[in-house]
């Protein structure tokens, strides 16, 4: 059987330094290794779930056709975060494969869209409001500094606003993290890897880390 592999990353940083890509192969790749397979396609987007325009995604669903293959992806989310996308998809003439469930019925997989659309939408929500929040409590928005604090104050007031304001922090990324996972958490490199891949960065602007990852947590157990 043909099978044309196809994966997807979020950011530039995210494809330059193979962040999430490379647990896209790996799972990708378990599957083919355990079937006779051809592989006549290999295509990466680095490009938002929220855009169905991809070019490579396109490229891949030609070479399905072309060569009679079977489209084989990681994850439903990495086809598409959205739901009317996704069941087209599956419903139309490329056969695909999601390698964590291959065996999913077309009943699970359009389950499974509908919920990938509900939690980008809830992040996305969730994340506006607290943004708005701060907005009217006077934070400058964008990726500044979460720590830093007026400079006018004097030195107790401005480290009791750091504190405040790192739990506030580590309590909204804690939800989104919840609202993803929900109580079962998986490793922290997983929560790590998701985190960027969904677009989130530290209060320093930087990647997420497994230590950053386990002190968002640690803080819930405070």
């Amino acid at each position: 059987m043909n099978y044309v592999m196809y994966r997807r990353v979020s950011t530039t940083e995210q494809g330059s330094s193979g962040l999430g890509l490379a647990a896209q192969q790996h799972s990708i790749e378990s599957f083919l290794d355990a079937t006779d397979a051809s592989v006549v396609g290999d295509y990466t987007d680095i490009q938002s779930g929220k855009k169905d325009s991809r070019e490579n995604l396109q490229k891949a669903l030609r070479s399905c056709r072309v060569n009679g293959a079977t489209l084989v992806v990681s994850k439903l989310c990495r086809l598409s975060r959205s739901f009317a996308y996704s069941a087209k998809l599956l419903e139309g003439d490329v056969p695909v494969i999601i390698t964590e469930n291959p065996n999913a019925s077309m009943l699970e997989l359009r389950l499974k869209a509908a919920i990938n659309q509900e939690e980008r939408e809830r992040i996305s929500t969730r994340t506006i409001e607290a943004l708005s929040a701060k907005k009217l409590q006077g934070d400058e928005l964008g990726n500044k500094d979460v720590w830093k604090y007026a400079t006018n104050q004097d030195t107790t007031n401005a480290n009791a606003a750091r504190v405040a304001k790192s739990a506030d922090y580590k309590q909204h990324m804690l939800d989104i993290i919840q609202d993803q996972f929900g109580s079962d958490l998986p490793s922290l490199s997983t929560i790590a890897n998701w985190l960027n891949e969904s677009g989130y960065s530290t209060p320093r602007g930087s990647e997420f880390t497994r230590a950053a990852v386990q002190r968002v947590i640690s803080s819930s157990e405070k």
